[in-house]
């Protein structure tokens, strides 16, 4: 589909945020919030850029459980794999994300 973008879920609360051809972006929002899990869907922003955030990321999924050898998501772990390089508004929401989800 030619999108780039990055999942964060937490505690029952996921940030995502899709980068690719807007119809096909708006397409996909639609069939994630027509799924009768997800509870109160918000574009935070919807923007044309001239790059892209997450260009160079594959899909990867890391499970935050309970023991050592998991992945531990804390806003230290996961700024470590973040682009050094994201938007203000990007790190914003980012950050906010974080806080109100106990990542800090």
């Amino acid at each position: 589909m030619g999108l780039t973008g990055i999942s964060i879920c937490k505690d029952c609360s996921a940030l995502q945020v899709l980068e690719g051809d807007e119809q096909v972006v708006m397409d996909l929002f639609k069939l994630i919030s027509d799924d009768p899990r997800v509870i109160n869907p918000l574009i935070l922003i919807k923007r044309m850029s001239a790059r892209r955030e997450f260009l160079n990321w594959s899909t990867v999924y890391e499970n935050a459980g309970t023991s050592a050898a998991s992945f531990e998501l804390k806003t230290k772990s996961l700024s470590k794999v973040m682009p050094d390089d994201l938007s203000p508004e990007i790190n914003t929401i980012y950050q906010t994300f974080a806080r109100v989800t106990g990542m800090t």
